[in-house]
């Protein structure tokens, strides 16, 4: 899926060139326009799209590129990548009372529906709270009954992991 600009653009000088953008049930989005430009630039992307591009130089070979760098495509080329571009994956965790003398509020944020872990360890090091198997997007109280002090909060899911110092004053 592409989502957002790409610009498509002729590596080698072309004579004249034709961009056709077409969606995924073969509907034409853009007719095909030829022109003396060597590229074409296609803005707020938004689904699966395939490129027809026509255009040749002296030599009758050709050479295109999609600016984020995905597809690098030429006459000599055999096959024909799809391009996609992989989602970005979420994972943050905001802390509500940072320095607090009560306790923490932890807003895990993920668009993963792993299950999350954590682990609270004090200023030396020790282990002093763990929890498994929590929700995505759940909301987690800690430190209640700890002492003042500086601790570290380390939220795992996956392969993913945050580290977070806390302060209870």
């Amino acid at each position: 899926m592409w989502t957002g600009n790409y610009t498509i653009a002729f590596v080698q000088p072309a004579t004249a060139v034709t961009f056709d953008l077409v969606a995924s049930n073969g509907t034409t989005i853009i007719a095909p326009t030829s022109s003396s430009a060597t590229a074409k630039q296609y803005n707020g992307l938004n689904g699966t799209y395939y490129v027809r591009v026509s255009g040749t130089n002296s030599l009758g070979c050709y050479q295109f590129t999609v600016s984020s760098g995905i597809l690098t495509r030429s006459s000599g080329s055999n096959i024909q990548p799809e391009v996609t571009k992989a989602k970005d994956r979420l994972f943050d965790v905001k802390v509500l009372g940072n320095p607090t003398s009560t306790s923490f509020i932890m807003n895990v944020i993920t668009s993963s529906d792993e299950k999350i872990s954590m682990r609270i360890f004090d200023a030396q090091g020790r282990l002093i709270e763990e929890r498994q198997g929590l929700q995505p997007m759940e909301t987690l109280r800690v430190g209640e009954r700890y002492i003042n002090g500086m601790y570290m909060a380390e939220i795992r899911q996956g392969k993913n992991l945050k580290t977070i110092r806390l302060v209870k004053m």
